[in-house]
């Protein structure tokens, strides 16, 4: 499309759905870093998306995620939200945190557990009702981790169950959205692992259950594009969840990581009709260490660029160079609409829709980030679920010694924060003893303060002292038995041969030399340290006594009959 005009209608009609839980704290299975300013309530939620939708003027819904946004009263609610501008958006189940699905919710071997699973989803379309929500959004963490642990087929047996019994309580205007996801929680088999599961289920199910895609759930190197073209051509694509990844799941902002594919995505989305077919456009991030709104104001500016750069795609150059096989004119096609800069274009839409041509600008002086940190205090983990596990109280500056104690010393640490303890580097320092000595500090000149245990006021020496265990007279040392000496053989020499390693070099000077004698060997004796052993042939040994041969050696253990194993 190269008509600016429809270009700027198409960009001006498109809607961006954020998620509750973005706006609250969030972190990963090793820590949530808390934020200050986060949502405490469901409606504080709605009043930093209400900010987001102000200055971008695309992001008019907000998805629920039930238990975590559970009110009393989810009419008041939605009128809470329209009061703001918003509307509530997609209904989000869960059934991955409670005990009893540790072996699965809906496909759980236990019929009680698959009960209470399916009750959930019930209550969730009773939610619907109330909200006035279109979509139910259905994703499942069941699976299996070890071959044999549950039967597959049957697994998908009860999915299927269940699936029906809530596409029947849908109303007229509802649809369920099934996601898949390939692997994790569960390792070995995953009950929705893929698109083409959610769509055998969703085609089986009727027009009102469609699939969505979640761009961060699935392997690497997986070509979305072309799942999303098919997925629309039969007409079961029925939202995304936008997202990035650089390895699993990642949920960082979409567009981060790879830009390129989310181009390529929409641009699919444009040819096959999506922009205008209902299918819902929802981010699904946790942002875990940057700030929550400029993050999700970020990642709707990026799902507007790879947008607007897919409606620049000269549509019919692109299929003549198809037609003719122009392999390379055809990909320069969608590079050359990749590359161009659209943020002017952008700006002008926004200027059109009466808003801040720079989002990002605009929530920068609106205050609202200065103002949600003064007002909002006590956060909580998820911005409404309190966290069980709250932050210890300060305990304030370590206490100071007594003057003229001497000055503590804690060598290899590094201060602590706030003047508190000094951190070790893998994690708290130990709590060491008394800094100081017992009792009073010596003065300027006194003498040295007496070792820990004995009271200052006791003078040395006069305390009783215990008595004296009797001592045990110790045994005399045994000689050392000699060897046994042959009678024929010289002396035993314990020093080692001459030339070996540790004895004197030889001195060949001093041998008396033989013309007709073959060339002297200068190799170590044999037994010398560091030389062959000796050949036992039977013979007596001439150094010594008769040596007996060393022990055989002992079954399923490395031979080591002379020292270290062959």
């Amino acid at each position: 499309m190269s008509d600016v005009p429809a270009v700027k209608a198409a960009l001006k009609s498109q809607a961006v759905e954020t998620p509750s839980w973005a706006y609250g704290n969030s972190g990963t299975r090793f820590k949530v870093f808390a934020q200050p300013g986060v949502p405490r309530s469901p409606q504080e939620k709605l009043d930093d998306a209400a900010q987001v939708h102000a200055v971008t003027g695309v992001a008019p819904t907000v998805a629920l995620h039930i238990p975590w946004d559970r009110v009393e009263d989810y009419g008041a609610l939605a009128k809470y939200a329209e009061e703001r501008g918003l509307k509530l958006g997609a209904i989000n189940s869960n059934v991955f945190q409670d005990d009893d699905y540790k072996l699965g919710s809906v496909t759980h071997p236990d019929p009680a557990v698959r009960r209470k699973a399916l009750g959930h989803l019930l209550e969730c379309v009773d939610i619907m009702d109330a909200t006035g929500s279109r979509d139910l959004k259905l994703w499942f963490s069941d699976g299996t981790n070890y071959p044999g642990q549950d039967d597959i087929a049957a697994r998908q047996d009860r999915l299927a169950e269940a699936l029906s019994a809530v596409y029947d309580r849908l109303g007229e205007d509802q649809r369920m959205l099934l996601e898949y996801k390939f692997f994790e929680p569960a390792f070995y088999t995953t009950d929705v692992p893929d698109w083409g599961t959610a769509y055998a289920h969703c085609l089986k199910l009727g027009p009102k259950a469609q699939v969505c895609v979640d761009t961060g759930h699935h392997a690497p190197g997986t070509n979305i594009e072309f799942i999303v073209a098919l997925l629309l051509r039969e007409k079961k694509l029925g939202a995304f969840d936008f997202n990035s990844r650089f390895y699993a799941d990642d949920d960082l902002m979409v567009g981060a990581a790879d830009p390129f594919q989310l181009f390529r995505i929409m641009y699919e989305v444009v040819r096959g009709g999506g922009l205008t077919s209902g299918v819902a456009f929802m981010l699904d991030q946790c942002h875990n260490i940057e700030p929550k709104i400029p993050a999700i104001i970020r990642s709707v500016m990026n799902v507007q660029e790879a947008t607007a750069k897919a409606l620049l795609v000269d549509r019919d150059a692109l299929a003549t160079a198809q037609r003719e096989g122009d392999v390379l004119g055809a990909n320069a096609v969608l590079m050359d609409a990749y590359n161009t800069d659209v943020r002017p274009l952008l700006a002008e839409v926004r200027e059109e829709l009466g808003i801040d041509p720079d989002p990002m600008g605009a929530y920068r002086a609106s205050g609202w980030a200065e103002r949600i940190v003064a007002e909002r205090v006590g956060e909580s983990r998820r911005g409404g679920v309190p966290s069980p596990h709250p932050a210890p109280p300060e305990t304030g500056a370590s206490p100071r010694p007594p003057s003229g104690a001497p000055p503590r010393t804690r060598t290899g640490l590094r201060p602590g924060p706030r003047g508190g303890a000094p951190c070790s580097r893998w994690g708290a320092a130990p709590t060491p003893g008394p800094p100081w000595p017992r009792g009073p500090a010596p003065t300027s000149g006194g003498s040295a303060p007496e070792p820990l245990g004995r009271s200052p006021q006791t003078p040395r020496g006069s305390a009783p002292r215990p008595p004296a265990l009797p001592r045990t007279p110790r045994s005399p040392a045994p000689k050392p038995l000699a060897p046994a000496q042959n009678p024929g053989a010289p002396p035993h020499n314990p020093r080692p041969c001459t030339g070996g390693p540790g004895g004197p070099p030889p001195n060949y000077s001093a041998l008396p030399q033989n013309p007709g004698a073959p060339p002297h060997n200068p190799r170590p004796c044999t037994g010398g340290p560091g030389a062959p052993p000796p050949t036992h042939s039977g013979s007596a040994q001439t150094h010594g006594a008769s040596a007996p041969d060393p022990a055989p050696d002992i079954p399923g253990e490395p031979p080591t009959r002379w020292g270290a194993a062959h």
